[in-house]
């Protein structure tokens, strides 16, 4: 038999667990269920910026083309030169 103090401790542990569970279980599953989109905003924001980065690849990429750089040279103040001069030495520049 179990003895009536221990009755009565049951009754009322019981449903103050109950209840303590019961409000767990709610924050938990609100907890989860708006972390499930906040992982989506997250997701969609790292795939616009993993976008936008290949984008700026690609510009870096044409605008430092050898092509690119050979049409805009004029303007910009560069000439074709007439003629190429060599300079060939024998001695080095510098020496100690």
């Amino acid at each position: 038999m179990i003895p009536k103090p221990l009755i009565n401790l049951l009754f009322i542990t019981t449903p103050i667990m109950a209840v303590v569970l019961g409000v767990a279980s709610i924050f938990v599953h609100n907890f989860l269920a708006t972390s499930g989109s906040d992982l989506k905003s997250l997701e969609l924001k790292a795939q616009m910026l993993t976008d936008q980065n290949s984008l700026l690849h690609q510009h870096i990429a044409q605008a430092s083309s050898l092509t690119l750089l050979r049409d805009q040279a004029p303007s910009l103040g560069f000439l074709t030169p007439e003629r190429v001069v060599y300079v060939n030495l024998s001695q080095p520049l510098a020496q100690r």
